[in-house]
């Protein structure tokens, strides 16, 4: 499978990590933290969607990503779209690796 990963999140390397293990190959749209998407924003993610020659192929985001996509909910009606869910943890810094 082929991944548009769309994020604008503030460290997304750990995600990247884990869709290198399960993703044939990915393509990135990465967006500042907290970023707000426009109707411009979408129509980027469709173009690049739409170049991916692969047949297989899904968009991801992430939870937090999603809640702010929701008002294109319209427009990505019958598109792959797919949310990783956010699973809250502690991280104390000491001898412990941040995983997804």
């Amino acid at each position: 499978m082929e991944v548009l990963l769309v994020t604008g999140i503030a460290n997304p390397a750990p995600l990247k990590r884990w869709l290198n293990e399960r993703a044939r190959a990915y393509y990135e749209l990465a967006y500042s933290d907290h970023h707000i998407f426009t109707i411009d924003d979408l129509n980027t993610m469709v173009r690049r969607f739409d170049g991916i020659a692969s047949e297989n192929k899904i968009i991801l985001t992430t939870e937090k990503d999603a809640v702010r996509l929701i008002k294109f909910r319209q427009e990505l009606e019958g598109w792959p779209f797919y949310v990783l869910p956010i699973t809250p943890g502690f991280y104390s810094g000491r001898n412990q690796s941040l995983m997804i």
